[in-house]
């Protein structure tokens, strides 16, 4: 009896192992595709350290990705999460698991997919404005500075 008690244990610890062995390769994986680590994608700032220097107002930028109607990632982040639209996108994908992938180019960082929509797909790509504006750098390269709506939609171009 000890003995099969001790052989259970020693699965379910094995699995548990597994499971924590697997998480972590993701992680290194993720962070090796984008050139984040694991302490980038959970860092969270005070909330003092995000309040408008001027005002007592919370800085925030929201994020919407839109593919065929449908909502892929709806969220507002305190504005010091993300310098870019990069940043941006790449930590809020990341919250809620959706995956998406970057090309970098000489003129700058263009989403290559996200989720299951692939630029190129049907003659669409992966767009974006800021504030209503089409932007026209990478997203690398476009700055957050707080207050901002981004929003990403696949669409022809």
């Amino acid at each position: 009896m000890t003995a099969y008690k001790f052989q259970k244990n020693h699965a379910w610890l094995a699995a548990v192992l597994i499971v924590a062995g697997i998480i972590t390769a993701s992680l290194n994986r993720m962070s090796q595709n984008v050139g984040w680590t694991y302490q980038d994608l959970v860092r969270r700032p005070a909330p003092e350290s995000v309040l408008g220097a001027e005002t007592s107002e919370l800085k925030a930028v929201h994020l919407v990705v839109q593919a065929d109607g449908r909502s892929l990632i709806d969220t507002s982040q305190p504005a010091e999460v993300a310098a870019t639209v990069e940043e941006l996108l790449l930590f809020a994908s990341a919250s809620v698991g959706v995956p998406v992938e970057t090309q970098k180019y000489d003129f700058g960082t263009l989403v290559t997919s996200i989720g299951e929509f692939t630029g190129g797909t049907d003659g669409k790509y992966w767009l974006y404005s800021v504030n209503g504006q089409d932007a026209a750098v990478g997203i690398d390269q476009y700055k957050l500075t707080g207050n901002e709506l981004v929003q990403f939609r696949f669409a022809s171009s």
